[in-house]
C-alpha cells in the first residue's frame, strides 16, 4: 500500500474535525520557522496543536520538536499525526473529550497514542520533556 499524501492526510483530519463541531485551521505565522501546521479547536474549549507527517517514521525537524516542546511546556496538546490511523486514534480521543458521559483519554507526551488518566498522570509526573521523533 502506498503511503498517503501529507494533504490527504490533512483534509482527513479537517473532515475528522469538522464532524465533531470543531474548526481546524491552518496555522501561518510569518517570521516563525516551525510552527505546527493545524490548530484544533474544539467544542468546550479544547485546542490542539497539529504538525501533518506523511510518513510515519518522519521525525520533525529541530524548530517543529522546539515548537512542540514549547507548546507542551505552556500546557497545550501538541501532536503528530503521521497517518489515517493517527486521525481514526484522535477521533476516539476528541469524542472523549467532547463527550461528558464519556471517559477521558489523553495523548501522551509524544503525541502518538491514547492513555488512560492514571497513564497520563504517570507520564507528567516527572518535569523531563521527552524528544520527538
Amino acid at each position: 500500500m502506498a503511503t498517503p499524501m501529507e494533504k490527504d492526510i490533512e483534509k482527513a483530519l479537517g473532515r475528522m474535525v469538522g464532524r465533531h463541531g470543531g474548526l481546524c485551521l491552518k496555522w501561518v505565522c510569518p517570521g516563525w520557522a516551525g510552527v505546527p501546521d493545524r490548530i484544533i479547536l474544539l467544542p468546550g474549549g479544547h485546542v490542539m496543536f497539529v504538525e501533518l507527517k506523511r510518513d510515519p517514521s518522519a521525525s520533525g525537524s529541530s524548530m517543529q520538536t522546539w515548537w512542540a516542546r514549547k507548546l507542551r511546556g505552556l500546557g497545550f496538546i501538541h501532536l503528530w499525526v503521521k497517518s489515517h490511523e493517527d486521525v481514526k486514534a484522535l477521533e476516539k480521543s476528541i469524542l472523549d473529550r467532547i463527550r461528558p458521559d464519556k471517559p477521558e483519554v489523553r495523548w501522551s507526551r509524544a503525541g502518538r497514542c491514547p492513555v488512560t488518566p492514571e497513564q497520563f498522570e504517570a507520564i507528567y509526573a516527572d518535569t523531563e520533556v521527552q524528544r520527538d521523533g
